[in-house]
């Protein structure tokens, strides 16, 4: 896993509606009923699970807050932003079109010129996470 610069961090956060941090980690606060944030919670452990990851989830009144730190003290990895990238459309999936910026922005969450950069960036070729 290699970690990111402030600069694709920025960019990728720019195009996940609604998510906030920097290179030590990344957040969303999604406002969803109870039934949303246990449907969501089971599509985020599944993907989680495959990835390695643990995001940190957790309910606080009609909220859910969820948490993408690196692993072990490391920086923010692209690990975490394509797991924030499913997260997301898992989230629009479950919340419907009259979620904030609709359902066309789903086709938008690939970033690919994002790993592009990413790839220049870490001199090598990986893997699209997508």
């Amino acid at each position: 896993m290699s970690t990111l610069n402030d600069e694709i961090v920025r960019e990728a956060l720019a195009q996940l509606d609604g998510w906030q941090g920097d290179r030590r980690g990344i957040h969303r606060t999604l406002e969803i009923t109870d039934s949303e944030h246990a449907e969501l919670t089971e599509r985020i452990k599944v993907v989680a699970d495959a990835m390695r990851l643990r995001p940190d989830l957790h309910r606080a009144g009609d909220h859910t807050e969820i948490d993408l730190d690196p692993v072990d003290g490391h920086l923010l990895s692209t690990a975490q932003i394509a797991l924030a990238a499913r997260i997301e459309a898992a989230y629009r999936s479950i919340a419907g079109p009259t979620s904030p910026a609709g359902p066309e922005r789903l086709a938008q969450l690939r970033l690919p010129r994002i790993w592009q950069r990413w790839r220049r960036h870490a001199g090598g070729s990986v893997a699209d996470p997508n």
